[in-house]
């Protein structure tokens, strides 16, 4: 069972750390807690007790993955096995593959994650995430792989999530480190807005290919416009999909003056069969 917060008593880290605190530290502990901690007095049998817990969930979350860093391959594998579906999990996954990054096992390990997450789109976002975290790394390449022909149909659909620049920056790392390896790129219903497309379009300019075997796109982002920046940095990746048969920009509020300037690119795509343009007030 996971806990989502863990509380600890003073007596705890005296018993745990017996060495790694002088009496002076430990009163202060009792009274102030310790930097990442918060401290807060609770009754246990009548009596008054000092209890901790981390301040953020992100610090128990790093030391969670940093203690299973240090296990050996086969306890790693069981503990993906219990755990690797958890979205309570997911921040601790993604930390430790950025701790195992330079180790012979990511690879393996993340083979196992991704038959754990096989089809759903936050699924394929977490994915996204994990490899993301190898970078700069020789096995990130290979991972991204791993997920790419992991996907039903080569279809990469992230649609109905809520999308922070950073993920955008996930999604555009693996599509660039497999640019033959997709088919679809489906992103509906995502609120990218313009910083999002803009880490999207950041890592795809990367890429030293066209992604030449994307023949469906489709974007919509109502409650959070592209606008003309967001124009820009949709030109810029539209220009690395030349053989789309299907463009499905509806609802991103481009309006004339935006669309004019994706409009060269859209011209240019003489494979194209489906273009809708629906709700962007092109009056």
């Amino acid at each position: 069972k996971i806990q989502s917060r863990i509380i600890f008593s003073a007596q705890d880290i005296e018993n745990h750390f017996p060495t790694k605190f002088t009496h002076e530290q430990l009163k202060n502990l009792k009274n102030n807690g310790l930097g990442i901690v918060s401290s807060y007095s609770m009754y246990s049998d009548f009596k008054r007790q000092r209890f901790f817990s981390f301040q953020h969930l992100t610090f128990q979350e790093f030391l969670g993955a940093y203690h299973l860093s240090t296990l050996d391959v086969d306890h790693q594998k069981m503990m993906l096995e219990r755990h690797g579906n958890n979205p309570s999990m997911r921040e601790v996954w993604k930390f430790f593959f950025g701790i195992i990054k330079s180790t012979d096992n990511a690879a393996v390990l993340y083979d196992k994650l991704a038959q754990l997450n096989p089809a759903k789109g936050v699924e394929t976002l977490f994915l996204c995430r994990c490899a993301f975290e190898t970078q700069g790394e020789d096995c990130s390449q290979e991972l991204c792989h791993q997920l790419l022909s992991s996907r039903e149909c080569q279809k990469m659909d992230i649609s109905n999530i809520v999308l922070s620049s950073p993920d955008c920056s996930a999604i555009g790392f693996v599509l660039y480190n497999g640019p033959l390896e997709v088919r679809q790129l489906l992103m509906n219903y995502c609120q990218v807005g313009v910083e999002g497309i803009e880490a999207l379009k950041a890592q795809l300019s990367k890429s030293p290919i066209e992604f030449e075997n994307i023949s469906n796109f489709q974007i919509r982002s109502q409650l959070n416009p592209l606008g003309e920046k967001g124009a820009m940095a949709l030109k810029s990746i539209l220009s690395k999909m030349p053989n789309l048969l299907e463009l499905r920009l509806y609802g991103n509020q481009l309006k004339s003056e935006k669309l004019a300037i994706i409009e060269p690119v859209i011209c240019s795509m003489r494979d194209l069969r489906v273009l809708v343009l629906t709700k962007n007030d092109l009056g």
